[in-house]
C-alpha cells in the first residue's frame, strides 16, 4: 500500500511538473513570439530584394498546453518608383502551438527531442473549399514545425495529389522541409514534387514538371547556397508558334548561387531532350529531333563596382538522332562580358522590360559577346563557327541610324565543308534509314553547291573552297578604330566592304 501511495505521488508531482512546465513554456513563447516573427520576417527579407514580406499575428488564446492564434502572411512587390504595390496573400489560417517540453503531437511524429514548441497546421475547408473539395474533402496542406529550446527548427508542409477534371491540370503530391536555428545559420531545405503543371495563358505556354527536388544549403551569408536539382521530366508545348512540344529527360544541376548578386557557378545534364514540330505542307513527315547526353557548365560573376556580369557557357551533345539517323554531336563555348546586372535580371520579365527605363539601367558601355566554339562533327567532317561582337550602348542602336555606328569590333569565321553539310542534308532527306548511301551524299552535294554558286553571285565575300576542301567559308575581322577590314586574309577599305555587303 506504502509503494502505491509513493507511485501515485510520483505520477502526481511529474503530472503537476509537466502542467507548470507546459505553462511555463507557453509565457515565454507569449513574451517572444513577436520578436521571434520579426526575426523570421527580417531574415526572409535579407536573403532576396524583389518582395517585402510580412508577418501578423491575430486572435491569440493561450491555454495549458497549447495556443490557437491566427497567422497572416503577406509580400509586396519592391518597386523602383512611388506606385504602391498591392500585397498578395500567401498565408491566412489558424494554427495550433503545442507547449514543450514533451508535446503529444511531437511525440506522435517520431520526435522524442524535447520542443519549446511544436506548431500544427491543416489546411481548413473554409480557407480554400475548392482545394478541400479537390483533395477528397481532406486538408490539401498540412504540416508542422517544431522549435527546440536551443531554437533549432525543423518543419515539413505536405500537399496531396489533386486533379482538376474540367481542363485536365494534374498535380502531384509535394513536400517542403526545412531545418536551421532562427537566427539563419545552419539552414537547409529539401522541395519536393511528384507533378506541377505551369500554365501561361498569355503565350499559350504549358510546362508539366515531375518528380522534382530541390535542396539548398546557404553557406557563408543567407545570400549564398549551394543547390542541388533533379528534375525527371520537363514537357512544354507551344501552342502559337512552330514547334509543337519539347520533352527533357533527367535533368541534373549542381552548384553555388548568389541571389543578391547573380553569382553562379553550376554543372549540369540532360540524358535526352526530344524536339518535335508539327508536320506542314512542306514537311509532313517530319521526325523529332532527340538530343543525347548533354553536358553543361555555366559561371556568371558580378563586378560590384561596375555593377555588371560576366557569363560564361559551355554545352556538350554527345549525339543528334532524327529518325533513325545519327547527325554527329555538338560542342558550343560561349562567353557574355559586361553584361548589365539590372538589364539580365529583368531579361525574361516582359513587364519590367516595359516598364524600366534602359538608359537609367544600363550605362553606356560596351558588351561583348564571344562564341569561341561551335564544332559540329561528323563523319565527313567538321562544321567550325567563331563570333565575337564588342558593342557599346546596345540600347542606342537604331535601324535608321549607321548600324555599325555602336559596333566596336566584329570577329567570324565560318568553316562548313560541303561533305559534312551533303551528309547531314542526305540524312534529313533519309530518316527511316541507319546509314546513307554515296549515291544519296552525292545527290545533297550536287544541290548544295548549286545553292553555294547563289550565295556566292551575292556575297563576294564567300568563299567556296580554303585550297583544300570545298565549302563555306569566311574570316572577318572589322574594328571601329580603323578604315581598313580583313577578310579571307586580304585588307580592304572599310567603305569598299560596306558597299560590298
Amino acid at each position: 500500500m506504502k509503494k502505491t501511495t509513493l507511485a501515485m505521488g510520483i505520477v502526481a508531482v511529474l503530472g503537476i511538473s509537466y502542467v507548470g512546465t507546459a505553462w511555463y513554456t507557453g509565457n515565454i513563447i507569449e513574451r517572444d513570439i513577436d520578436s521571434q516573427l520579426a526575426l523570421i520576417t527580417n531574415n526572409v527579407n535579407q536573403i532576396q530584394d524583389k518582395f517585402t514580406f510580412n508577418i501578423e499575428k491575430s486572435n491569440y488564446d493561450k491555454g495549458i498546453f497549447s495556443t490557437k492564434l491566427h497567422l497572416k502572411v503577406t509580400s509586396s512587390q519592391n518597386q523602383s518608383f512611388d506606385e504602391v504595390a498591392t500585397p498578395q496573400k500567401l498565408f491566412d489560417d489558424d494554427i495550433t502551438i503545442h507547449h514543450g517540453p514533451f508535446p503529444i503531437a511531437a511525440l506522435a511524429k517520431g520526435t522524442f527531442v524535447p520542443q519549446m514548441a511544436w506548431l500544427e497546421y491543416e489546411m481548413t475547408e473554409q480557407t480554400n473549399q475548392r482545394l478541400w473539395k479537390l483533395a477528397d474533402n481532406q486538408p490539401f496542406i498540412s504540416g508542422h514545425m517544431g522549435i527546440s529550446y536551443g531554437e533549432y527548427v525543423t518543419a515539413k508542409l505536405t500537399s496531396k495529389a489533386i486533379k482538376f477534371m474540367d481542363n485536365d491540370l494534374d498535380i502531384g503530391k509535394g513536400y517542403f522541409t526545412f531545418s536551421g536555428y532562427i537566427d539563419g545559420t545552419d539552414m537547409t531545405a529539401n522541395l519536393q514534387l511528384d507533378r506541377f503543371p505551369f500554365l501561361s495563358d498569355a503565350n499559350d505556354i504549358n510546362v508539366i514538371f515531375s518528380d522534382l527536388n530541390l535542396s539548398l544549403t546557404p553557406l557563408s551569408t543567407l545570400d549564398e547556397v549551394d543547390y542541388k536539382l533533379n528534375i525527371g521530366n520537363i514537357k512544354y508545348s507551344f501552342s502559337t508558334y512552330s514547334i509543337a512540344g519539347l520533352d527533357i529527360d533527367n535533368i541534373k544541376s549542381t552548384g553555388k548561387f548568389n541571389y543578391k548578386t547573380q553569382d553562379m557557378d553550376s554543372q549540369g545534364s540532360i540524358d535526352k531532350m526530344i524536339l518535335e514540330s508539327p508536320p506542314s505542307l512542306y514537311t509532313p513527315n517530319i521526325k523529332p529531333l532527340v538530343f543525347n547526353n548533354i553536358t553543361m557548365k555555366q559561371k556568371s560573376v558580378l563586378n560590384k563596382a561596375s555593377n555588371i556580369i560576366d557569363n560564361s557557357c559551355f554545352a556538350n551533345i554527345d549525339s543528334i538522332i532524327y529518325g533513325q539517323q545519327n547527325l554527329g554531336n555538338i560542342q558550343t563555348d560561349v562567353e557574355f562580358q559586361s553584361l548589365n546586372r539590372g538589364w539580365s535580371s529583368n531579361l525574361f520579365d516582359m513587364n519590367d522590360m516595359n516598364d524600366m527605363n534602359l538608359n537609367d539601367i544600363n550605362p553606356k558601355q560596351n558588351i561583348k559577346f564571344s562564341l569561341n566554339k561551335f564544332n559540329w562533327h561528323t563523319p565527313a567532317g567538321d562544321i567550325n563557327i567563331n563570333l565575337m561582337l564588342d558593342v557599346f550602348d546596345i540600347y542606342g542602336m537604331s535601324l535608321v541610324q549607321d548600324p555599325y555606328e555602336n559596333i566596336n569590333a566584329i570577329k567570324f569565321k565560318l568553316e562548313a565543308p560541303f561533305d559534312a553539310l551533303a551528309r547531314i542534308s542526305a540524312q534529313i532527306e533519309n530518316p527511316n534509314d541507319n546509314n546513307v548511301t554515296p549515291q544519296q551524299i552525292t545527290k545533297a552535294n550536287q544541290m548544295i553547291q548549286l545553292a553555294a554558286n547563289l550565295l556566292k553571285s551575292k556575297s563576294s565575300f564567300l568563299m567556296l573552297s580554303n585550297g583544300k576542301t570545298d565549302g563555306f567559308y569566311l574570316d572577318m575581322n572589322l574594328a571601329k578604330d580603323s578604315d581598313e577590314v580583313e577578310v579571307n586574309g586580304k585588307t580592304m577599305s572599310k567603305e569598299e566592304f560596306l558597299d560590298n555587303l
